[in-house]
């Protein structure tokens, strides 16, 4: 069997992976604030599916101890 070779190759990005946007100076903040609502109102669903999956825990789990009290 062929030996393997401890280093560790750097991955191949193409010319568009490695691009990264600069923020011109002064609007970050500006960004952040725009963004973190854009992102507030696109998953806003998500928000509602965790608190259903929530409520639905605590109610297995009441379910489960009642049960237990029960069999007992």
């Amino acid at each position: 069997m062929a030996k393997k070779s401890n280093k560790r190759r750097e991955p191949r990005f193409s010319e568009a992976q490695r691009y990264t946007p600069q923020a011109a100076p002064g609007t970050a903040s500006a960004a952040r604030v725009g963004d973190e609502e854009d992102l507030a109102a696109e998953y806003r669903y998500v928000f509602t599916d965790l608190k259903r999956i929530g409520i639905l825990a605590l109610v297995m789990l009441a379910v489960l101890v009642a049960l237990a009290l029960v069999i007992l």
